[in-house]
């Protein structure tokens, strides 16, 4: 329907015509309704279904020819007797690899298993049974690479031909990971987890997307020594994946759904996150703590007392920026913080008021900004016209929902290796307005699972985790003042819209890494202010200056999905077709 429309727009209306105006601002309030948005949601789970019904049983035969031979992998499993079916799926599955270059440690208490494993065990040399004395020892390892699974895993059966195929891109690679599925009880049908082929570790904050992964282990033999064997084979496995990553070791990404898993590991018990908390403390973070919100586990670590300057763009506007001030003073006097409001020109008698009240208190600052509105422009000067440590950019259209959301965004902007800081933006209807921005989506770039509910999860995994992301709105972003000056501010090239989007790339090219946080949400009520232009020279500068993210496709995406807010499965090589295609019409479009 989206892309129906979408060929409508391009043959019948011109950019910015007053028509293809109103047309766009009903078209964002028919797509925020549930209608579309269950429909859309429908069609991503739906996609994965046809796919996992006729794909499987072809792909088979089609890849049967392909390597079946490379160095040995072992699999190491946990016989519990109160899993026993849930072990059996998983003994089953590795038994039914169309490849014999395996090997199986099992750890079992109780060596009462049925007539048909035993005699598997005493046939096949490649089964190893060892005392489970609540301690999985990993020293014991007799493949080249291993993997710890967990009772009711599914390998695929060509789960080592993908593996062998991967290795000449993954020669240096000391985990290589895939893309899997979980069972959803609620809809009773399998949705899978796509996951990014760009490092992300602060993905692994919220779950082990490493999870399953098959691991070199000659590569980690120095780690292996320093994870405790008396706990869960899973919480080794976590400690182990953060160690890796902590040592910079490399991670290689199979873009293939090769494994039905148990259930993701997520930091949802105590020793999951005391794992978690070491990790963050040995890189550096003091006083680290965790608490439990309705969102998932918050993690946090000291702030300190850094200076801060909020910069506000308004103009006739006193009602929502009053709103918006209003929502932040709880958190404004915590914080040595400064709020400059650059104003455009504002001749409403109640706004020009408002300003007389707030420049009472020396916190406030109204900078007067006349010239024709350029958005990176009055920012740059917002920003300029500060000199605290930390730079927060907020439109005046948004309200705080979140306690301590500063001490949120302020732990992440802090990190130095970190550039800059979004968060979860809602609309007034709590479905979601920013979750973070994907380069290439709808032919351009946009905001993943836009319109969704605001604890959505999907194809693309949940809206409630920490990610590391190549952009993020400008409506709220944080960043340290001296990378803003770094990387030259904002780009007054672009009067209105991708400002933000260029200014979020060229901090990534600097090395740094943004971050979305989901803790430390606002209201957003979008295109109240400005409504929806975009104007056509921002349109195709960005075309013309972003077109290498466009064409490679995002990193912190998937392959497998396609390029619109809520993804489908793409089938076969169909996602990076289908985003060339986008991005030409949109071309054409504003050309």
């Amino acid at each position: 329907m989206i892309s129906f429309l979408n060929k409508l727009r391009f043959l019948f209306l011109k950019p910015d015509s007053r028509l293809e105006l109103w047309l766009r601002t009903q078209y964002h309030r028919l797509m925020a309704t549930r209608f579309v948005f269950k429909f859309q949601d429908w069609r991503a789970r739906r996609s994965y279904q046809k796919w996992r019904k006729k794909q499987r049983p072809q792909e088979i035969e089609e890849k049967r020819a392909v390597i079946t031979e490379g160095p040995i992998v072992t699999f190491l499993l946990v016989w519990d007797d109160l899993q026993r079916q849930a072990c059996l799926n998983t003994f089953n599955s590795i038994m039914h690899l169309d490849s014999e270059t395996w090997d199986l440690v099992l750890f079992a208490e109780n060596k009462d298993f049925s007539t048909g494993i035993q005699q598997h065990i005493k046939k096949d040399q490649r089964i190893q049974l060892l005392d489970r004395t609540d301690r999985f020892d990993l020293s014991r390892i007799n493949g080249e690479f291993f993997v710890i699974c967990q009772p009711g895993d599914q390998l695929a059966e060509l789960y080592l031909h993908y593996f062998y195929a991967s290795l000449g891109d993954a020669r240096s690679a000391v985990l290589v990971y895939y893309d899997c599925e979980t069972l959803d009880a609620d809809a009773g049908s399998y949705l899978p987890h796509f996951k990014p082929a760009g490092f992300s570790p602060e993905l692994m904050l919220s779950v082990n997307y490493l999870s399953r992964g098959i691991i070199k282990r000659d590569a980690i033999e120095e780690i292996l020594g320093e994870i405790n064997p008396c706990q869960d084979l899973l919480v080794q496995e976590y400690d182990l994946n953060l160690k890796m990553i902590e040592r910079k070791c490399r991670f290689h990404h199979i873009p293939r759904v090769l494994l039905t898993q148990a259930g993701l590991v997520t930091p949802n018990t105590l020793e999951l996150r005391e794992i978690i908390k070491m990790h963050l403390t040995r890189l550096g973070l003091s006083n680290v703590g965790y608490g439990e919100r309705a969102s998932g586990i918050n993690f946090t670590w000291e702030v300190g007392s850094p200076t801060l300057t909020v910069v506000i763009l308004t103009k006739n506007n006193k009602a929502m920026l009053e709103t918006l001030l209003t929502s932040m003073q709880a958190d404004l006097h915590k914080h040595n913080t400064k709020i400059n409001i650059v104003d455009n020109g504002s001749d409403d008698g109640a706004t020009l008021a408002f300003y007389k009240k707030l420049a009472q208190d020396s916190m406030f600052s109204i900078i007067p900004y006349h010239q024709p509105f350029n958005y990176s422009e009055a920012i740059n000067l917002g920003v300029h016209e500060s000199s605290s440590d930390i730079v927060l950019l907020l439109n005046d259209d948004m309200r705080v929902r979140t306690p301590d959301w500063l001490d949120e965004l302020l732990r992440w902007a802090l990190r130095p290796e970190v550039g800059v800081v979004g968060t979860k933006l809602i609309r007034a209807n709590h479905s979601i307005q920013h979750a973070g921005i994907i380069m290439g989506l709808n032919g351009f770039a946009g905001h993943i699972y836009l319109n969704a509910p605001e604890h959505y999860t999907g194809l693309f995994g949940s809206v409630d985790w920490y990610r590391d992301t190549l952009a993020l709105t400008g409506a709220c972003q944080m960043v340290r003042r001296e990378v803003f000056t770094e990387v030259g501010g904002y780009d007054e090239g672009y009067q209105l819209a991708f400002g933000d989007l260029d200014f979020c790339l060229r901090v990534h090219e600097q090395g740094y890494r943004n971050v979305y946080t989901p803790f430390a949400s606002l209201y957003h009520y979008e295109g109240q202010t400005r409504g929806y232009v975009t104007p056509k020279a921002d349109v195709i500068r960005g075309l013309d200056e972003m077109q290498s993210y466009l064409v490679a496709g995002d990193p912190y995406y998937s392959s497998n999905l396609t390029y619109t807010r809520i993804p489908q499965y793409a089938g076969k090589g169909a996602s990076k077709e289908e985003r060339l295609r986008q991005i030409e019409s949109r071309r054409k479009f504003y050309s």
